[in-house]
């Protein structure tokens, strides 16, 4: 029986062990993704900072199309717009009314 209690008494401190070492490494990967993610998205808004510095015109121009798709991707919705509207200047004018 001492031997028993020996044995439960170490597998149970090496379970202990092993779970802090998974908490630990997943934090750290965590911490790692979190870290990732954030460089991408700086990235990214660098980037679509760039385009429109370089042709703010077709910045939106491509910002109304996702509007667009968006506005327009289920049937079922109703708009309810002004045909002079803002929204449909690039439907109206491919060159947006400039």
């Amino acid at each position: 029986r001492e031997h028993r209690s020996e044995g439960r008494e170490l597998a149970e401190g090496i379970e202990a062990a092993a779970d802090r070492e998974v908490t630990v490494i997943r934090a750290e990967a965590y911490r790692d993704a979190e870290q990732i993610r954030g460089d991408g998205d700086a990235e990214a808004t660098r980037t679509y900072a760039d385009a429109f510095n370089q042709d703010p015109e077709f910045y939106s121009f491509t910002r109304s199309l996702r509007a667009y798709q968006d506005a327009f991707q289920n049937s079922g919705d109703i708009l309810l717009l002004q045909p002079d509207s803002e929204f449909f200047r690039y439907l109206k004018d491919p060159k947006g009314g400039k």
